[in-house]
């Protein structure tokens, strides 16, 4: 950075737990989303940059959409699809619409998708896409995978985890990897009905060892 590059920045009055650029293909993206946690009234808040009489640029918000529970991720699927999820179990898909002017359109919700035995709701804590498909897991050790064409889950794993689990990722289109907050990880084969990974392995460990499951 040169020392005429400055940092510019806006003062807002909410703790942000995430941030994600909007795609701007072939071009420099000027949008971005924000979502909010731990607030008395939280929210996914669309900002794009203005410039002042000095030549400066700095965020403004455009619009903002009000969320149940905290905001614990948010992710593009496409340039004006994203998606989001909660620590009220909920996932939803959201389209930043523009005409005739800017505003958030709920497209699919899948609500309490995370919840305990008890059937309290339990926090999404990740998600990962891939193209329209989308993998969500939760304090609940549970998986659920999603997609963006239909309103039902497509499938969920049951007590994946004994304890919470904390990420999720997509190796490729059928195979997931998954982390708990104890360390653990464990790679899943979508196309296996069975409800048990292919392998797993430690934090603390570089090679896989394999499920046998006879």
């Amino acid at each position: 950075m040169t020392s005429e590059q400055n940092a510019q920045g806006t003062f807002v009055s909410e703790k942000i737990s995430k941030i994600r650029w909007q795609h701007e293909p072939f071009s420099e993206t000027k949008t971005f989303l924000t979502g909010s946690w731990d607030n008395p009234y939280n929210k996914i808040t669309y900002w794009t940059f203005q410039t002042n009489e000095d030549d400066e640029s700095y965020p403004v918000v455009v619009t903002s959409f009000s969320v149940c529970g905290d905001v614990t991720e948010l992710q593009f699927i496409s340039k004006d699809f994203f998606v989001a999820s909660s620590s009220e179990g909920t996932v939803k898909i959201l389209q930043i619409q523009s005409d005739p002017y800017s505003q958030f359109k709920e497209h699919i919700t899948w609500k309490n998708i995370h919840r305990f035995s008890t059937e309290e709701t339990a926090p999404c804590t990740a998600f990962s896409t891939f193209e329209q498909d989308i993998v969500s897991v939760g304090e609940d050790g549970r998986i659920n995978l999603l997609t963006a064409q239909q309103k039902e889950v497509v499938r969920t794993i049951d007590n994946a985890d004994s304890c919470s689990l904390c990420s999720v990722d997509f190796l490729r289109h059928n195979e997931i990897l998954t982390g708990n907050n104890r360390g653990h990880m464990k790679i899943w084969d979508l196309r296996n009905d069975q409800q048990k990974p292919v392998s797993f392995m430690l934090s603390d460990q570089t090679t896989m060892m394999p499920i046998l499951t006879g």
